[in-house]
Protein backbone atom coordinates (compact mmCIF):
# COMPACT_ATOMS: atom_id res chain seq x y z
CA UNK A 1 0.00 0.00 0.00
CA UNK A 2 1.22 3.46 -0.90
CA UNK A 3 1.94 5.45 2.24
CA UNK A 4 -1.22 7.35 3.11
CA UNK A 5 0.81 10.16 4.63
CA UNK A 6 2.43 10.90 1.25
CA UNK A 7 -0.99 11.21 -0.38
CA UNK A 8 -2.25 13.43 2.44
CA UNK A 9 0.67 15.81 1.78
CA UNK A 10 -0.12 15.90 -1.96
CA UNK A 11 -3.90 16.18 -1.75
CA UNK A 12 -5.09 17.67 1.54
CA UNK A 13 -5.00 21.36 2.45
CA UNK A 14 -2.74 22.42 5.30
CA UNK A 15 -5.66 22.86 7.73
CA UNK A 16 -6.23 19.09 7.74
CA UNK A 17 -4.37 17.77 10.77
CA UNK A 18 -1.89 15.07 9.80
CA UNK A 19 -2.15 11.64 11.43
CA UNK A 20 0.75 10.13 13.31
CA UNK A 21 3.09 7.93 11.26
CA UNK A 22 2.65 5.37 14.05
CA UNK A 23 -1.09 5.01 13.29
CA UNK A 24 -2.40 2.00 11.35
CA UNK A 25 -3.93 2.73 7.93
CA UNK A 26 -7.39 2.44 9.49
CA UNK A 27 -6.48 4.96 12.21
CA UNK A 28 -4.98 7.32 9.61
CA UNK A 29 -8.07 7.46 7.40
CA UNK A 30 -10.41 7.84 10.38
CA UNK A 31 -8.20 10.65 11.75
CA UNK A 32 -8.48 12.50 8.43
CA UNK A 33 -12.20 11.85 7.86
CA UNK A 34 -13.19 13.07 11.33
CA UNK A 35 -11.97 16.55 10.32
CA UNK A 36 -14.25 16.93 7.29
CA UNK A 37 -17.95 16.51 6.48
CA UNK A 38 -18.17 12.69 6.69
CA UNK A 39 -16.80 12.82 10.23
CA UNK A 40 -19.23 15.54 11.26
CA UNK A 41 -22.19 13.33 10.38
CA UNK A 42 -20.75 10.41 12.31
CA UNK A 43 -19.39 8.27 9.50
CA UNK A 44 -16.98 5.58 10.69
CA UNK A 45 -14.51 3.59 8.62
CA UNK A 46 -14.39 0.06 10.02
CA UNK A 47 -12.00 -1.85 7.72
CA UNK A 48 -9.43 -0.92 5.07
CA UNK A 49 -7.54 -3.07 2.57
CA UNK A 50 -6.62 -2.84 -1.10
CA UNK A 51 -9.55 -5.13 -1.92
CA UNK A 52 -12.30 -3.68 0.23
CA UNK A 53 -13.20 -0.76 2.48
CA UNK A 54 -16.10 -1.02 4.93
CA UNK A 55 -17.77 1.66 6.97
CA UNK A 56 -20.97 2.65 8.70
CA UNK A 57 -23.20 5.52 9.69
CA UNK A 58 -25.87 5.59 12.38
CA UNK A 59 -29.30 7.16 12.09
CA UNK A 60 -29.15 10.25 14.29
CA UNK A 61 -32.12 12.59 14.33
CA UNK A 62 -30.07 15.80 14.34
CA UNK A 63 -27.22 14.72 12.03
CA UNK A 64 -28.40 12.16 9.50
CA UNK A 65 -32.24 11.99 9.52
CA UNK A 66 -34.58 13.27 6.83
CA UNK A 67 -37.98 14.87 7.50
CA UNK A 68 -39.62 11.43 7.70
CA UNK A 69 -37.21 10.32 10.44
CA UNK A 70 -35.34 7.90 8.18
CA UNK A 71 -31.65 7.99 7.29
CA UNK A 72 -31.18 10.77 4.73
CA UNK A 73 -30.27 9.62 1.22
CA UNK A 74 -27.46 12.18 1.14
CA UNK A 75 -25.87 10.58 4.21
CA UNK A 76 -26.10 7.21 2.46
CA UNK A 77 -24.51 8.63 -0.69
CA UNK A 78 -21.76 10.32 1.33
CA UNK A 79 -20.89 7.02 3.01
CA UNK A 80 -20.52 5.18 -0.31
CA UNK A 81 -18.64 7.97 -2.09
CA UNK A 82 -16.25 8.51 0.81
CA UNK A 83 -15.44 4.83 1.24
CA UNK A 84 -14.84 4.54 -2.51
CA UNK A 85 -12.41 7.48 -2.33
CA UNK A 86 -10.56 5.82 0.55
CA UNK A 87 -10.24 2.65 -1.54
CA UNK A 88 -8.68 4.72 -4.35
CA UNK A 89 -6.19 6.20 -1.87
CA UNK A 90 -5.21 2.75 -0.63
CA UNK A 91 -4.69 1.45 -4.17
CA UNK A 92 -2.78 4.51 -5.40
CA UNK A 93 0.92 4.36 -6.13
CA UNK A 94 1.06 8.09 -5.38
CA UNK A 95 1.23 9.19 -9.02
CA UNK A 96 -2.51 9.91 -9.45
CA UNK A 97 -5.69 10.89 -7.64
CA UNK A 98 -9.34 10.25 -8.46
CA UNK A 99 -12.32 12.57 -8.77
CA UNK A 100 -15.92 11.32 -8.77
CA UNK A 101 -17.28 11.81 -12.29
CA UNK A 102 -20.56 9.89 -12.10
CA UNK A 103 -22.58 7.74 -9.79
CA UNK A 104 -25.78 5.75 -9.77
CA UNK A 105 -27.47 4.88 -6.50
CA UNK A 106 -30.58 2.72 -6.20
CA UNK A 107 -32.46 2.92 -2.91
CA UNK A 108 -34.37 -0.26 -2.07
CA UNK A 109 -35.71 0.39 1.43
CA UNK A 110 -35.47 3.10 4.09
CA UNK A 111 -33.29 2.85 7.17
CA UNK A 112 -35.73 3.65 9.96
CA UNK A 113 -33.42 2.92 12.92
CA UNK A 114 -29.95 1.74 13.80
CA UNK A 115 -26.86 1.69 11.61
CA UNK A 116 -26.25 1.47 7.87
CA UNK A 117 -23.23 -0.58 6.74
CA UNK A 118 -21.41 -0.22 3.45
CA UNK A 119 -18.76 -2.25 1.66
CA UNK A 120 -16.95 -0.99 -1.47
CA UNK A 121 -14.76 -2.82 -3.98
CA UNK A 122 -13.26 -2.04 -7.36
CA UNK A 123 -15.06 -3.56 -10.35
CA UNK A 124 -13.32 -1.92 -13.32
CA UNK A 125 -10.11 -0.01 -14.07
CA UNK A 126 -8.34 1.37 -17.12
CA UNK A 127 -5.83 4.21 -17.55
CA UNK A 128 -8.42 6.96 -17.09
CA UNK A 129 -11.33 5.51 -15.12
CA UNK A 130 -12.01 3.40 -12.04
CA UNK A 131 -15.43 1.99 -11.22
CA UNK A 132 -16.27 1.04 -7.65
CA UNK A 133 -19.39 -0.75 -6.45
CA UNK A 134 -20.92 -0.08 -3.04
CA UNK A 135 -23.28 -2.45 -1.24
CA UNK A 136 -25.35 -1.16 1.67
CA UNK A 137 -27.04 -3.27 4.35
CA UNK A 138 -28.96 -2.60 7.54
CA UNK A 139 -28.39 -4.15 10.96
CA UNK A 140 -30.33 -7.27 9.91
CA UNK A 141 -28.09 -7.63 6.83
CA UNK A 142 -30.95 -6.71 4.48
CA UNK A 143 -29.94 -4.96 1.28
CA UNK A 144 -30.80 -1.27 1.57
CA UNK A 145 -29.31 0.10 -1.64
CA UNK A 146 -26.58 -0.28 -4.23
CA UNK A 147 -24.27 2.25 -5.84
CA UNK A 148 -21.85 2.39 -8.76
CA UNK A 149 -19.31 5.22 -8.67
CA UNK A 150 -16.98 6.13 -11.53
CA UNK A 151 -13.82 8.12 -10.85
CA UNK A 152 -11.68 9.87 -13.42
CA UNK A 153 -7.98 9.43 -12.73
CA UNK A 154 -5.60 12.40 -12.88
CA UNK A 155 -1.81 12.37 -12.71
CA UNK A 156 -0.03 14.63 -10.26
CA UNK A 157 2.12 17.23 -12.00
Amino acid sequence: MQAILELVEKICPEWIGRPSPDFSNLEKVNHIMKQVMPGHIGMQIDHVSKEEVRGSIALHRQKTANLLGNLHGGATFTLGDTLAGVLLWLKSDGSYFGVTKSSLITYRRPVKKGTLYCSVSETFRDDKTVEITAKFTDEKNHSVCGMIIQFSLHKFK
